[in-house]
């Protein structure tokens, strides 16, 4: 619950993050997990978006949407991150393999609340996140480009 209020308060001005090298940490660090659950982990591209968002509050949204989309996968199942930047900011897209159903009971409560703190974060510091209609295997995180 501590996370979930903590994420409706931006950090101040002084904290940005960049977001590409922040989320190859968290790539990096999902991989084993990734790795064990036997699903293939990959990204691809990257961007200049800067978030004002302290790192750790970044970091902390990224690791609950990746590994989200790894635990939504079946054995073999693949999971792509697509970063991409256009002139109206950047995107990423995450990807999990379609047709699996998220289990009911406490561990999907838990990945819910996990998928609301990310979404806070992440709109507090001006983005928008939209998941597919495959729940959680799939998500849109837009970052408006700012203002120079």
């Amino acid at each position: 619950m501590r996370e979930y209020l903590d994420a409706g308060h931006p950090g101040p001005a002084r904290f940005s993050s960049a977001l590409a090298p922040v989320l190859r940490s968290v790539i990096e660090e999902l991989s084993s997990i990734a790795l064990v659950r036997g699903v293939q982990l990959r990204l691809v591209g990257t961007c200049s978006a800067i978030m004002p968002v302290p790192e750790s509050r970044l970091r902390l949204a990224l690791q609950y949407l990746v590994a989200t989309v790894i635990e939504a996968q079946s054995v073999g199942g693949k999971v792509m991150l697509l970063l991409t930047e256009g002139p109206a900011g950047a995107v990423l897209r995450g990807e999990g393999e379609p047709g699996f159903r998220e289990p009911f009971g406490p561990t999907a409560i838990s990945r819910r609340v996990k998928l609301e703190i990310a979404s806070r974060v992440v709109e507090n510091a001006g983005a928008s996140l939209v998941f597919g209609d495959v729940g959680p295997a799939r998500f849109v995180l837009r970052i408006p480009r700012r203002p120079a």
